[in-house]
């Protein structure tokens, strides 16, 4: 099977993934993750943490175990666990997808320009790429 596998039985596992006022717990870690060149990569690690082990996602642990199997520095993922690094930066970066109509999840973003809210159909997501294709300059097409 190409891709990644996934637990089939969720349920209410991972409970909530806030912790005190903090922003989502993951979502410092992403951001430097990000800066650090490896935010796909922690992306998928806790995809895989979650869905394909059914890990918890509001504990530091197993996030800091994602952020090292995303190649980066472990003792640096549980310093910006149990810091507030980065929250400044992360409020700001939400305020401005907020700005942009974000409100709901998923929220895809074409060519940072069109916005898909929300679970589609497939569809939605071909007949939306059809018109944004057909709106662009046929030289960026053809790249």
């Amino acid at each position: 099977m190409n891709g990644p596998s996934f637990y089939t039985h969720i349920g209410r596992r991972g409970g909530n993934s806030l912790i005190s006022a903090r922003p989502r717990l993951s979502i410092s870690p992403r951001y430097w993750a990000g800066l650090e060149g490896r935010q796909r990569q922690l992306k998928l690690a806790l995809f895989e943490t979650y869905f394909t082990n059914c890990l918890n996602p509001s504990d530091r642990d197993v996030l800091a175990d994602a952020a090292e199997k995303a190649g980066l520095d472990r003792q640096a993922a549980a310093e910006v666990l149990s810091s507030d690094c980065f929250v400044t930066e992360v409020r700001e970066e939400e305020g401005v997808w907020r700005a942009r109509g974000i409100n709901s999840v998923p929220a895809i973003i074409i060519n940072n320009r069109y916005l898909i809210s929300g679970g589609q159909p497939p569809e939605l997501f071909e007949q939306a790429i059809r018109k944004i294709a057909s709106e662009m300059p046929e030289t960026a097409v053809a790249d």
